[in-house]
């Protein structure tokens, strides 16, 4: 296919991974085998690369970082962040238009499209912002940039209680399902799997407005590490 064959093309541009080339090759070959018995037959669907794989992530981000380099030289002031296919074009308005053009233009030569009903834009002092592509919608309050809320003090505190609220009903609805299990096994994985989930927004989010929600997710991890392991440790 067109996307396969850019991808080894740009592996094989690539001063440090052209060496790789045969594994990304073989990878990405059109069609693998398939084995039943003593019976071989192609199997199509499993063509390219599945998802999943780590190497494709790292192909992806190779074809990708070209684009996106050619879109930041537009921009005098500002950046562009990427995590894997979500980008964030972060700078003046009439700036950041111009690299948004820049980086759609470039999408299709390497196979790539971006999806306008997932594209949002948001201006800090309300400004009007030039050029926007028809189908992209403005945020007015604020926008989540990376899993972090960008905005006004509503837009922030509304983004912390959702997520909040969504992370003390799973740590309930986890020690509810671990209670006849032993009570440190409980603490472990609230502690080091669920936690985490809203740690992001400690890191991320100014102390004086994350505070609050913080000391309800420590009280929700506390009471469901104490009301399972009532039966096998003293709380």
């Amino acid at each position: 296919s067109f996307v396969r064959a850019r991808a080894l093309l740009e592996i094989a541009r690539h001063p440090t991974l052209r060496d790789y080339l045969p594994l990304v090759h073989a990878i990405l070959q059109p069609r693998s085998p398939l084995y039943a018995g003593n019976k071989k037959m192609p199997f199509a669907s499993a063509c390219g690369g599945q998802q999943g794989d780590p190497i494709i992530c790292q192909i992806f981000s190779i074809i990708i970082n070209r684009i996106i380099k050619e879109a930041a030289s537009k921009m005098v002031a500002g950046f562009i962040m990427a995590q894997m296919d979500d980008c964030y074009i972060v700078g003046p308005a009439d700036q950041a238009t111009v690299a948004y053009h820049s980086m759609i233009a470039g999408l299709p030569p390497a196979g790539l499209s971006s999806n306008v009903v997932k594209c949002v834009a948001y201006c800090c002092n309300h400004a009007a912002i030039p050029d926007l592509p028809e189908g992209v919608p403005v945020q007015m309050d604020g926008i989540e940039v990376a899993g972090a809320p960008i905005g006004n003090d509503n837009f922030v505190s509304n983004f912390l209680r959702l997520k909040t609220d969504r992370t003390v009903s799973l740590i309930k609805a986890t020690a509810s399902q671990l209670r006849t299990g032993h009570g440190q096994d409980l603490w472990s994985l609230t502690i080091y799997c669920l936690k985490p989930l809203f740690d992001h927004w400690i890191q991320t989010c100014y102390p004086t407005q994350v505070r609050a929600f913080a000391e309800e997710v420590d009280t929700a991890l506390l009471s469901a590490a104490c009301d399972a392991s009532i039966d096998n440790l003293a709380c």
